[in-house]
């Protein structure tokens, strides 16, 4: 069975919400935030590749966005754990300003 436990990585997965159904950013993370999502395309380029991490830059094209070309990359941090790339970050921009799934989720617990 496959759980977010497969998926995410341990550090990520202490600080998420317990069901994940509940999380603190404003729409669909992979989508950038999207709520309601026309993916066109996309492109994947890996940045930055390690022996236990990697930076894989994703670069989706929406035909009904305006978005800035910076704000159309998403990038998933990944690390190696128990034999498999897991999940330990997604990061992004909206309107020119960065965000963090990380970060959210900290930020959350914090109030």
């Amino acid at each position: 069975m496959l759980t977010r436990r497969t998926f995410v990585s341990a550090s990520l997965l202490a600080i998420a919400s317990p069901t994940f159904a509940v999380t603190p950013a404003p729409g669909d993370p992979i989508t950038i935030l999207s709520q309601e999502p026309d993916v066109k395309s996309f492109k994947v380029d890996a940045e930055k590749m390690e022996a236990d991490k990697a930076t894989i830059a994703v670069t989706i094209t929406d035909p009904g966005n305006d978005r800035k070309p910076s704000d159309q990359v998403v990038r998933y941090d990944f690390v190696q754990e128990a034999d498999s790339w897991r999940i330990d970050d997604i990061k992004g921009s909206s309107d020119g300003e960065a965000w963090w799934i990380r970060k959210m989720l900290t930020d959350s617990l914090k109030s």
